[in-house]
């Protein structure tokens, strides 16, 4: 197994994210749930971004030439497949795809910016939950006129080129790292 850098786990983290925040719903009462939900509607519109996936704007555009493809072990038989770009001003690129014990792809991850946690800089995120159900994008360290976050079903993403088009990435991943 190759030893993991700080690049690495900082990468891993987006790719376990989507299944880890299906995970802590699935732990919390479905009254505070349901609670939650109903506050956070009531209390404030969500921006257009949110409502309209082809709205949002990545901070960090995609990118994807070259690439370095990397395999992980993970704990119950799974494993994660890893395509990493090196980009424009030193951006980098970490495009994820999380495989169960018997392959079934569950779940998509694309890390782009300053991935570096020691680097400051915007990042932009990609996560889609197959197993879940659930997907989201996300920028960090937003620079004025970009919007933050984006919540869908997979299938509202999947298709989109201002997430740098997923289903094509995915296809991408397959054919350079032979998954």
């Amino acid at each position: 197994m190759p030893a993991i850098s700080i690049t690495d786990a900082w990468m891993i983290r987006g790719a376990l994210l989507v299944p880890l925040l299906a995970a802590m719903t699935e732990c919390a009462p479905r009254t505070t749930v349901r609670q939650t939900i109903a506050q956070t509607v009531v209390s404030a519109d969500p921006p257009p971004s949110m409502v309209v996936p082809a709205a949002f704007v990545a901070a960090v555009p995609a990118f994807d030439e070259g690439g370095r493809c990397a395999t992980y072990p993970i704990g119950g038989g799974g494993h994660l497949v890893v395509l990493s770009f090196a980009g424009p001003g030193g951006a980098k690129r970490n495009v994820s795809m999380h495989y169960d014990a018997s392959g079934r792809l569950t779940s998509y991850s694309d890390l782009r910016g300053a991935l570096d946690p020691r680097v400051p800089g915007p990042l932009t995120s990609v996560s889609i939950g197959f197993d879940t159900r659930m997907a989201s994008a996300m920028n960090e360290h937003t620079s004025e006129g970009t919007q933050g976050l984006l919540v869908a079903k997979p299938e509202d993403l999947l298709d989109l080129p201002n997430l740098g088009t997923p289903r094509r990435m995915m296809d991408t991943v397959k054919e350079k790292c032979g998954t």
